[in-house]
């Protein structure tokens, strides 16, 4: 490719042209209209559009005589951004108007950075490397022509291209999983989900699951469920939270299989105490645990006569009409709740 003629457009991220090695200004495009021109033609299949399409998009509600006049001032201020020293009356390298077609830089050397990140999205999903997700990732600089979010004409390619990256982002977690690094994987999850609505559910997940199933749901879940949708089916979550194919302990594989191992480490009292505990939603005050659990004094305490592992409870202080009250709640799923699931039978 001639580096010295070579035109190389941004799109994704914002826009920027560069002719060679010089970098068009930002001010050059006093005519916004020059510059969605060139973005419609760098979107365009093969770059080229009919005059009616670019009418049609650009200036909707004009009248077609003056919709016309308007399409060649635009056509001839684009050009003298692109070539500043172009002659009156000479033809443009990069913008060609014949008949009824307009056309981009038909014949001299083109990149955009849209075709080169779907070419390496292509390349990567066939080669499935790691570095090759890395290099199309790489490409995608943000979403399409952030300054022109409201204009019809970019919005469904920008959602298009987004997904693209967000897809790309679940196969390379995938990838980094099947390699046995699940710390990238979650990095990798982190970046699909920074700035967007599933960053909460993400959290949630960790926080219900460890960091191990949230990959598993993240990356076999989601291409099926929105996160909305997983959210309202995480009330199921001992039946939903499970990866079956994931090599490591069982505990690692279900949320399930984690309460069952974490159950089986209390001690027989603790079990009975945790039992006796389901009665209570969402905590409760020592006083009230003690007058339900406790022994013919009142004292909440294990066969040895001690209080309860800090595994079992914990504290916490609730503020209830200016007066501060400490309360305790589980370390672990609620009895009631593994009573419901048939796990403690």
């Amino acid at each position: 490719m001639d580096g010295s003629s070579c035109l190389r457009i941004q799109l994704l991220g914002g826009f920027r042209v560069w002719v060679g090695s010089r970098t068009v200004p930002e001010a050059a495009w006093r005519l916004r209209k020059a510059g969605s021109l060139v973005k419609l033609l760098a979107l365009a299949p093969g770059h080229r559009l009919h005059r009616e399409q670019v009418l049609d998009w650009l200036w909707p509600d004009a009248d077609p005589r003056a919709a016309t006049n308007s399409l060649h001032r635009t056509l001839h201020a684009a050009r003298h951004v692109l070539e500043p020293s172009l002659l009156s009356g000479a033809p443009s390298r990069y913008l060609h108007l014949q008949g009824d077609v307009l056309a981009l830089s038909p014949a001299a050397p083109l990149w955009i950075d849209v075709e080169a990140f779907e070419a390496a999205a292509a390349a990567a999903r066939q080669t499935r490397e790691p570095a090759a997700y890395e290099a199309a990732l790489d490409l995608y600089a943000g979403e399409l022509l952030p300054q022109d979010r409201y204009e019809d004409w970019a919005a469904p390619r920008r959602d298009e291209l987004h997904q693209l990256y967000l897809a790309l982002l679940l196969e390379l977690a995938q990838q980094h999983e099947v390699q046995g690094d699940p710390a990238r994987a979650i990095g990798t999850l982190e970046r699909a989900v920074a700035g967007e609505a599933a960053h909460a559910g993400l959290m949630r997940l960790y926080a219900l699951t460890g960091r191990r199933l949230a990959i598993e749901l993240a990356a076999a879940r989601l291409r099926l469920l929105a996160v909305e949708q997983l959210a309202i089916r995480l009330d199921d979550a001992l039946g939903l939270l499970k990866a079956e194919r994931w090599a490591g302990p069982p505990r690692h594989q279900a949320l399930r299989a984690t309460l069952d191992w974490s159950h089986a480490l209390l001690s027989g009292p603790e079990r009975t105490l945790f039992r006796r505990l389901a009665v209570f939603a969402g905590g409760w005050t020592l006083e009230a645990a003690e007058a339900v659990c406790g022994d013919d004094e009142g004292r909440t305490t294990n066969d040895g006569g001690q209080r309860p592992s800090s595994s079992v409870i914990r504290p916490s202080w609730t503020c209830w009409r200016g007066s501060s009250t400490r309360r305790w709640s589980s370390s672990r799923t609620s009895p009631a709740e593994r009573c419901a699931t048939g796990c403690w039978r």
